[in-house]
């Protein structure tokens, strides 16, 4: 219906569209998806799982479809070093790369976690979030329309939906 509303897809019609859908998108999978995303510009719904698996495929999806300079000053953004005539954001560019990879290991064992207990599953959500919304984060919001979306919990409670609409211009 989403899609529908925005003319992206059309019901029995013969309009044609890359639409991308992840369903169980493992880790890294998310990742490559997403990146193809921004790359084709192509509407999205991904349904992350597993953080842990693939990992293998952020690398090569944080790289896809850029030039070796913009890949390098990413990296220099993501870890807090600023370019010249900038202030860095946050820390003063003392975060390696593997240290944010460490980081976010972390975040991924919070985002499995499947103890049952109340304070476990606020814990497992939120950590869900954080990595959804560092990924989304990746997109120009000038250009997105992103969100995080959740299934009802007597569906899934510890799933989300990733979801990006290219605006038109």
């Amino acid at each position: 219906e989403l899609l529908a509303r925005r003319g992206i897809v059309e019901g029995g019609g013969e309009k044609e569209r890359l639409v991308l859908v992840g369903l169980h998108a493992c880790g890294g999978l998310t990742d490559a998806i997403l990146s193809l995303a921004r790359r084709e510009k192509a509407p999205f719904l991904c349904c992350p799982c597993c953080f842990l698996k693939h990992f293998h495929l952020r690398e090569l999806a944080h790289n896809a479809g850029q030039s070796e300079q913009e890949s390098n000053m990413l990296r220099e953004e993501e870890r807090g070093e600023s370019r010249p005539g900038e202030e860095a954001a946050g820390s003063k560019g003392d975060t390696s790369c593997d240290e944010w990879e460490e980081r976010w290991r972390k975040l991924a064992k919070l985002g499995e976690l499947t103890d049952p207990h109340e304070e476990s599953v606020r814990c497992q959500k939120e950590a869900m979030i954080a990595l959804g919304s560092a990924r989304l984060g990746k997109f120009d919001k000038d250009k997105w329309e992103l969100g995080i979306l959740s299934f009802a919990d007597d569906i899934s409670a510890r799933n989300l939906v990733l979801v990006g609409l290219p605006c038109s211009t």
